[in-house]
């Protein structure tokens, strides 16, 4: 089967125009980490911001862990396709929860070098750049545009209240492997 991605970009962008008139949105707001997921979204959205002429904003959001490489990747990609763009760090927040962290007690030996510290650690970095986005959308009465993708949705693969925006999102794709 041949896929003709000219008219699946002019349906996304359709489906998305029409969202965005029906629920009467003043800005879309976009998490741009320099990989392709968030360079896609914001590719796809850019040219249904300017049609509407609301803001497509953009934020590279840093916590400790970025590369220089990425960030660099964010700014090319916010620069490009958002007509409101900045980098924000959030590295001193993230401290102060892993020092709130480092003060609950475990059961057993410190575990800063587990692969479990480094999960939790990961969502709540997830979890930051989320509140940061959401506070965005609501205060330019917007909509967080999600940068996951299908395949991750259907293994589970990512963070509720992360990267994930809303499951109405892919209703039309049923429910998603892991909750059959």
């Amino acid at each position: 089967m041949k896929i003709n991605y000219g008219k699946v970009t002019e349906n996304i962008r359709l489906k998305l125009e029409e969202y965005v008139l029906t629920n009467n949105i003043q800005s879309l707001v976009l998490g741009v980490s320099g990989g392709i997921d968030s360079a896609l979204a914001a590719a796809l959205a850019a040219p249904v911001a300017e049609k509407l002429n609301i803001p497509l904003i953009g934020r590279s959001i840093s916590i400790v862990s970025n590369k220089i490489s990425e960030r660099e990747r964010a700014d090319e990609i916010g620069f490009l396709f958002c007509n409101n763009y900045k980098e924000v760090d959030l590295s001193s927040q993230f401290e102060a929860m892993r020092q709130v962290d480092s003060m609950e007690a475990t059961l057993d030996k410190d575990d800063s070098e587990s692969i479990t510290y480094k999960i939790r650690m990961g969502n709540i970095k997830a979890r930051m750049r989320m509140i940061h986005l959401y506070n965005l959308a609501s205060k330019h009465k917007g909509m967080v545009l999600s940068t996951d993708n299908l395949t991750e949705y259907n293994l589970g693969f990512w963070t509720l209240c992360g990267d994930v925006v809303i499951m109405e999102c892919f209703k039309d794709f049923g429910k998603p492997k892991f909750m059959n």
